[in-house]
């Protein structure tokens, strides 16, 4: 079972007319019949006919919510499912259709219910666990998310998708071990899976085995070529082990198949800096920042090519800079740059100022208080300088210098 809700023949229960004892029972199997063999309007009509018939009967009315759905009816499906909950609040199958119907609305709260009551009577189905289990991720709620999904694996050890959701819960809480052999189990289990593969490539490149990530997609490739997100992936791995030019084969792939990924045209950028390739990359995150105006971390990187193209393109690095802290007036990189300009430009106090208000404002972000030790240094604050350089020695020591912001891959 994998996707983010367990999709097609799986979104509806199976059709049994149980516990049918009268003359009805054969307008209800003819009902069922209609729905296997994909006659849903056929099938609305009858059960339309049994609820007028018949008001009461809750599994007429499942009926009508199934056929409904299938014809593109969500109003009139959910009706119909509360509708056979409450007339038979013991059969799970309207449950479990209504919490699908809320879910696709965005109303997690009571899809979130109509999951725990359904689960509360049959809780062996396997999709519905499956599907409760991303909900309750989707309000943020982890531990409980993998209760579900290992209550999924209790019903079916062969769950891919569960396996998957594992594995990224475990990358959640830096298991990366437990991270590699969830998505492992999950690829051996489900080898023609997109999701599988790239959720074992993940973990590989989050517990820094890129090699493993790599020969891992490349053996995929004839199978997956089609795919940004496998590109996209396979790049990461390229990228994060030097292999810059591959790195921009792959990029450029995945962009070509998705020209609105914001994160492959930064990533392509990225890796055509990696080159020395700098009207490449400045072209790369310009591209990006078409696709997402509002993501500072793609003008960061474009005032770093600005930067590195030299004094002549100060003007463009500072106007980049600028639109990122008017994204983000509390963006360290970007403030970090405007210290060192007006170091450059002799306002050490003014510097100092900038700089003072990083290290506060972040106190492992170790470049500002090397630079912050340089200003004190030409100020002649000697002990100051001194306490920053302590400071600097101390966290690279403890290993807490600041993490890059994600996908900068560096």
């Amino acid at each position: 079972m994998l996707g983010a809700f367990a999709a097609g023949t799986c979104l509806l229960f199976l059709l049994r007319a149980q516990g049918a004892q009268s003359a009805g029972a054969d307008t209800l199997g003819a009902i069922a019949r209609d729905l296997e063999a994909n006659r849903y309007r056929e099938a609305l009509a009858k059960a339309g006919r049994r609820v007028r018939e018949s008001p009461d009967d809750a599994l007429a009315w499942t009926y009508v919510g199934m056929a409904n759905v299938r014809l593109g009816e969500a109003d009139a499906a959910l009706e119909a499912f509360e509708c056979a909950i409450a007339l038979d609040p013991r059969d799970p199958r309207p449950f479990f259709d209504a919490a699908l119907l809320y879910a696709s609305r965005n109303d997690l709260e009571k899809a979130l219910d109509r999951y725990q009551r359904g689960l509360a009577i049959d809780g062996r189905n396997e999709t519905a666990q499956f599907n409760y289990g991303r909900l309750l991720l989707l309000k943020g709620r982890r531990e409980d998310a993998e209760k579900a999904f290992r209550r999924t694996l209790e019903i079916n050890p062969r769950d891919a998708g569960a396996r998957v959701e594992l594995s990224r819960l475990a990358l959640a809480r830096n298991d990366f071990a437990g991270a590699v052999d969830s998505a492992r189990q999950a690829a051996e289990l489900s080898p023609g899976s997109l999701e599988a593969n790239l959720a074992l490539a993940e973990a590989y490149i989050s517990a820094g085995e890129n090699v493993q990530a790599m020969e891992h997609l490349e053996k995929l490739l004839p199978r997956f070529n089609k795919s940004a997100a496998f590109h996209y992936t396979l790049g990461i791995a390229q990228y994060r082990s030097k292999q810059f030019h591959p790195a921009v084969a792959s990029f450029r792939q995945a962009v070509e198949l998705d020209p609105r990924l914001d994160l492959a045209q930064f990533l392509l950028a990225s890796a055509l800096l990696g080159t020395g390739d700098l009207d490449g990359a400045e072209t790369g995150f310009n591209a990006a920042i078409a696709i997402r105006p509002d993501q500072p971390l793609y003008r960061n990187y474009l005032a770093r090519v600005y930067e590195r193209k030299g004094p002549e393109y100060r003007v463009a690095a500072l106007a980049a800079t600028r639109q990122v802290l008017r994204l983000n007036p509390a963006d360290v990189e970007a403030r970090r740059r405007m210290a060192q300009w007006a170091k450059e430009d002799g306002d050490l106090p003014r510097a100092q100022q900038i700089l003072e208000e990083i290290v506060r404002d972040e106190p492992s972000y170790s470049p500002a208080r090397v630079q912050l030790a340089v200003v004190y240094h030409r100020l002649h604050l000697r002990e100051k300088a001194e306490e920053q350089e302590r400071v600097v020695r101390r966290l690279e020591a403890d290993g807490q210098n600041r993490p890059h912001a994600p996908y900068t891959l560096e």
